[in-house]
């Protein structure tokens, strides 16, 4: 990521140029950037990133049971992606235990008949205490979320301030709501990500792993003059 622009950097300019959003008359926005679900937005939230996939997931084991070929499907298959497309649903299936401010979240969830155990933290601090207790394997999860910022993007840096943990609960609120309007609930039911996959990687998983996925490796930490990790 080179350059970024927080949610405070944003309000200043929009005060700094005398914007009041209220009076402006909204455009539609350039495809694919305005085509969004409600799973996109509760990424903001913690949780709402493992909720997302869970729902999505949910879809596709479902497919599965029913002898289809997940591989041709997620690749963007040509010949697969009409059928994906005529089967898509859009159920707003929610995952209320990994929702909320704890530090930690644990719970069992059931996608398809599959029971995955899960957990979500939130903090730097819980994120260590995490990851110490899968590293001495006090611990097993199949699926673990975690945010940096209390309480998820929400709770971020570059927020407004004050934020506190009731500021932070009703933004959380705020993109459920989002969620709840918004016509799509699934990320796998956005057209133009699947027009994307379909017309423009067409199941090239060379292509899609250079340009969409990431890879990382241990550094060598430095400036750091204290004792211990």
């Amino acid at each position: 990521m080179d350059y970024v622009l927080t949610t405070r950097e944003y309000a200043y300019l929009l005060k700094r140029h005398q914007i009041d959003l209220k009076t402006i008359e909204p455009i539609a926005m350039n495809s694919p950037l305005g085509t969004s679900s409600g799973a996109a937005a509760i990424y903001g939230a913690s949780g709402g990133v493992m909720e997302s996939a869970l729902r999505t997931a949910e879809y596709f084991l479902s497919l599965k049971k029913k002898g289809a070929d997940l591989d041709k499907i997620i690749l963007g298959n040509k010949d697969q992606c009409q059928n994906i497309q005529t089967k898509l649903n859009n159920k707003r299936l929610e995952f209320k235990a990994v929702r909320g401010m704890n530090g930690l979240k644990e719970a069992t969830v059931k996608l398809a008949g599959v029971k995955l155990k899960v957990a979500v933290v939130n903090g730097l601090g819980n994120a260590r205490k995490l990851l110490e207790s899968i590293q001495n394997k006090k611990v097993h999860y199949d699926y673990v979320e975690i945010m940096a910022c209390p309480g998820g993007c929400i709770g971020g840096g570059g927020q407004p301030v004050p934020t506190t943990a009731a500021i932070r609960q009703k933004r959380a609120a705020a993109l459920y709501t989002v969620d709840q309007k918004l016509p799509i609930h699934v990320a796998h039911a956005n057209g133009d990500l699947l027009r994307t996959y379909c017309e423009f990687f067409q199941g090239d998983k060379q292509l899609i792993e250079e340009l969409l996925h990431c890879h990382y490796q241990i550094g060598e930490r430095r400036g750091y003059r204290g004792k211990g990790r």
